[in-house]
């Protein structure tokens, strides 16, 4: 069970970070 939680924490950070950089180049794009 603890080793799901960490797989899933696993694949859940990266997606996280890279939507929150994802938002933050489209804010400052000029379109």
């Amino acid at each position: 069970m603890n080793q799901h939680i960490t797989i899933t924490a696993l694949f859940y950070v990266p997606l996280l970070l890279a939507s929150n950089r994802l938002s933050a180049s489209l804010c400052s794009s000029p379109f």
